[in-house]
């Protein structure tokens, strides 16, 4: 039987990281699909060639206030019965998303605005996480419960407050993320 450990950090912390090159990529996902690119990095330390994710869903959501945390996870192979987060995002949106719909990136979201969180787990007991300082986020489209967002260009820079965030530099993040069941 496998077990995956599954929790969304909230938490940002400070990282540094060496200048990448410019990498994309896309995969399906239990429960939709994504695909990242990381560009311009300044002493980032972000890895620019994560494992592919594994899983898009709803981690909660506030039907007062319309507000969804959108995740989004890849794990490592399984060892041991066992499969050990990679990284984690987090999509955060205040308001139901309609096609065409633009969010405004923001530390702490409001109506019509959104949150994006991106965490890497290097390795067991560390972690490197960014937010969004700029930029918006667009729906680009809405089927059902089907809602697929986008993202160009977005400013990263790593998280302030708490302990123990080793992230540093900033980068931009362009991608997509397509959610199948944004209803759950």
């Amino acid at each position: 039987m496998t077990q995956r450990s599954s929790f969304l950090l909230l938490a940002t912390l400070p990282i540094v990281v060496p200048a990448c090159t410019d990498n994309s990529h896309a995969n399906t996902a239990q429960g939709g699909a994504v695909e990242l690119t990381f560009a311009g990095n300044s002493n980032s330390n972000v890895d620019t060639s994560p494992l592919p994710a594994t899983d898009v869903g709803v981690v909660s959501a506030d039907p007062a206030s319309h507000t969804r945390v959108i995740g989004v996870f890849a794990y490592e192979p399984e060892a041991n019965g066992f499969q050990r987060k990679a990284w984690q995002l987090a999509l955060t949106i205040v308001g139901d998303p309609v096609a065409g719909a633009v969010y405004t990136t923001a530390s702490v979201p409001s109506s019509g605005s959104a949150a994006l969180e991106y965490d890497q787990l290097p390795t067991s007991g560390s972690s490197l996480g960014w937010n969004a300082t700029g930029g918006s986020i667009s729906v680009e489209s809405v089927s059902g419960t089907t809602v697929t967002f986008s993202f160009s260009s977005i400013p990263m820079a790593p998280t302030t407050g708490g302990s123990g965030n080793a992230a540093t530099g900033t980068f931009t993040f362009s991608g997509t993320i397509k959610i199948d069941n944004l209803g759950s």
